[in-house]
């Protein structure tokens, strides 16, 4: 499970790199929300030493601030979801790119944080 933190810079990790049939692939990253069902498609800069052994990356959660699907910078919904991953040989646009098909890694993320909307509701003494 990826434990994300909204409005932050998430290391994450993965072994990709065992699994993957291209030389020098690009990875695209699918997640998607249990509860409203919205997925995002974005692409991460690997920053690890090891590519052999395991492969980092910097999710920053956007928040409320602008996406940038092909940086990693994305906006995602409080709570549990689905993410897949897979690679791809081209260094093309995140939303245009054709994948090998393979799932190299799948598995469950949640995103913690504090909905600001809840926030905004007014309060009221209900009296039984």
């Amino acid at each position: 499970m990826i434990s994300i933190i909204k409005g932050a810079t998430n290391s994450v990790v993965f072994t990709l790199g065992e699994k993957s049939v291209l030389s020098a692939p690009t990875y695209i990253f699918n997640f998607t929300d249990d509860d409203t069902a919205i997925s995002k498609t974005f692409s991460m800069v690997n920053t690890s030493s090891f590519e052999r052994r395991y492969d980092r990356f910097n999710l920053i959660e956007a928040g409320t601030q602008s996406e940038d699907l092909e940086n990693g910078i994305v906006s995602l919904g409080f709570g549990w979801g689905d993410y897949k991953v897979y690679e791809t040989p081209f260094t093309q646009s995140v939303l245009t790119a054709t994948t090998s098909g393979i799932v190299l890694e799948s598995g469950r993320y949640y995103v913690e944080g504090w909905d600001g909307a809840y926030n905004q509701m007014t309060q009221n003494n209900i009296y039984i």
